[in-house]
């Protein structure tokens, strides 16, 4: 406490993502696989974090988000692989999916973070073929945002970095009665 935010934030990682000498630098890529986590609540015991993802390490000590981070509030840093980064699409896909049942899926638009992208943009043919395969073969859009919005699991609305959202659209049907839903 009442240390540089940057100073911290280097320890944290080892050493491997210090402050600059002079001024700031972007450390958006490296920063992907280390985010901070504010913890929003816990589920069986396992704590549930919001993601906030460090931008730029400027010389002064500051550390620039792409989230906010209230004063007092107690962060944690996060660990990511590359490997987590391109099979979380794929299953995110699925449960979208899941939540169709048995009614059948028109399409899907897949919102994956673009700091998520930057960190494995060698990788997102395999990313595209994982949400191919769990959306089934549907036709699907993708998007690469930068700073995601969503519903936390306490129903309330965050916002949040380092997301992958999908939302999957049933088939328009007859319902019967000359009208379609």
């Amino acid at each position: 406490m009442g240390r540089p935010a940057a100073e911290v934030y280097g320890e944290w990682t080892g050493g491997r993502i210090l402050p600059p000498a002079s001024g700031s630098r972007s450390i958006l890529s490296e920063a992907t696989l280390s985010p901070l986590g504010r913890r929003q609540t816990e589920i069986a015991g396992i704590p549930i974090h919001l993601l906030a993802h460090p931008a730029a390490s400027r010389a002064d000590g500051g550390l620039d988000l792409f989230a906010s981070v209230r004063p007092g509030e107690d962060i944690c840093l996060m660990e990511g692989s590359e490997t987590s980064l391109v099979q979380r699409a794929g299953r995110i896909a699925w449960a979208s999916r899941e939540q169709l049942g048995s009614e059948p899926a028109a399409g899907a638009l897949m919102v994956y973070c673009g700091g998520c992208m930057l960190a494995i943009r060698d990788r997102m043919d395999e990313v595209a073929a994982g949400v191919a395969d769990s959306l089934g073969g549907i036709p699907f859009l993708g998007v690469f945002s930068f700073g995601e919005q969503g519903e936390m699991l306490d129903g309330d609305s965050a916002h949040g970095n380092l997301m992958i959202s999908c939302t999957t659209f049933g088939s328009v049907r007859d319902n019967g009665a000359g009208g379609r839903r």
